[in-house]
């Protein structure tokens, strides 16, 4: 005697349901002409010519939200800027940075002060313009003044045998 076999599995979830059928838009009626004597109602429900032509097809969606965004004022609106204008301004403030390090040649105080001045500005990602309070307040404080005595004589003074 063989045992039963094992039921079939029906723990299955069921099918989706097929997909609702594409929106028609109303066609328009023409008005049926009516006698003087019945009141006609205030507003009627059809819409204009110019409305249905200006309601979105259900066809082609990107035609669609390009035409939304024409609509809405495209590119000029949005305030957009250019890639090669981004660059070249990149290039331009690096070009006077070089300028500036290549010029100011063996003062070290002022090195490290443009040095630390720039990698502040790289890491807060500041536009050029906005400056934040301690930039502004560094700003306000004169760098300090190089002495002209500050030779080698003078550090050979406390170091005589």
């Amino acid at each position: 005697a063989t045992p039963p076999a094992p039921p079939p599995v029906t723990n299955l979830p069921p099918p989706p349901p097929p997909p609702p059928p594409p929106a028609q838009l109303p066609t328009p009626t023409p008005p049926t002409p009516q006698s003087a004597s019945s009141p006609q109602p205030a507003e009627v429900s059809t819409p204009s010519p110019a409305k249905i032509e200006a309601m979105p097809r259900g066809g082609d969606a990107r035609a669609n939200l390009m035409e939304a965004i024409r609509n809405a004022g495209g590119k000029g609106k949005a305030k957009l800027r250019s890639v090669v204008d981004r660059k070249q301004e990149a290039k331009r403030i690096k070009q006077e940075e070089d300028i500036i390090h290549k010029s100011s040649g063996g003062n070290l105080m002022a090195d490290l002060h443009a040095k630390l001045s720039l990698r502040r500005k790289g890491i807060s990602g500041s536009q050029p313009g906005a400056a934040d309070p301690l930039e502004k307040m560094l700003a306000m404080i004169p760098p300090p003044p190089v002495k002209e005595s500050d030779t080698d004589e003078q550090d050979d003074e406390d170091w005589e045998d």
